[in-house]
């Protein structure tokens, strides 16, 4: 019975050690990460392979409009008030942004179903001009990385819970009560678990 218990506790949702990670997934930091670059973040990873991992920090936004970080002021972003967010430590000089569409918008990289990938502006400006309902947008500075089998690492560590990503968490309104929503689910599950694990465990006794 010990064992059954310790199948449903890596068989739970919110358990770090039982969600594969993949593009598409969130890395949702421990209460125990105290990196200045990571406490409290929420990542949805770009890019997990053999060559190492890729992801963009989702709840970190800043104060600065799109449009005094391109020098050019494009058209298409005059009337709006989209602010770039803080994607992650390494390469802050360069712009990523995801987009919300129904399909695949041409040049795009897609990440998991309706989010996509940009770093050609031409081509997120053309995707724009075809109306207000042809997908929404965020921009990030920077992008969080990891060498082969690092995050793996972290993870196993217990610094990151793995959770499943959606799109109305990416595009939230408030994106700074992302990440205590999420902590707080990720460790009652967790919590929950260990207890029927242990539960489990106990009736197994003789």
């Amino acid at each position: 019975m010990l064992l059954c218990g310790l199948q449903q506790l890596f068989a739970d949702e919110y358990n770090p050690y039982s969600r594969e990670l993949k593009k598409g997934v969130f890395l949702v930091a421990s209460r125990n990460l105290l990196d200045p670059n990571f406490a409290q973040t929420v990542v949805v990873l770009i890019e997990y392979s053999s060559e190492g991992t890729v992801g963009l920090i989702i709840n970190r936004k800043t104060d600065i409009r799109l449009t005094k970080v391109l020098p050019d002021n494009r058209g298409f972003l005059r009337k709006r008030k989209d602010t770039v967010f803080v994607g992650g430590p390494v390469g802050v000089d360069q712009l990523l942004i995801l987009v919300h569409a129904d399909s695949n918008p041409e040049d795009s990289y897609k990440i998991m179903n309706d989010l996509y990938l940009y770093s050609n502006l031409d081509a997120l400006e053309d995707l724009m001009k075809q109306g207000e309902d042809s997908g929404e947008f965020r921009a990030y500075a920077g992008y969080a990385g990891w060498s082969p089998g690092q995050l793996d690492s972290e993870v196993a560590r217990g610094d990151w819970f793995v959770v499943t990503a959606d799109i109305e968490s990416i595009f939230s309104q408030e994106p700074e009560e992302l990440w205590p929503r999420l902590i707080e689910r990720s460790t009652a599950q967790w919590t929950m678990s260990i207890k029927r694990s242990q539960a489990d465990g106990g009736r197994g006794k003789t």
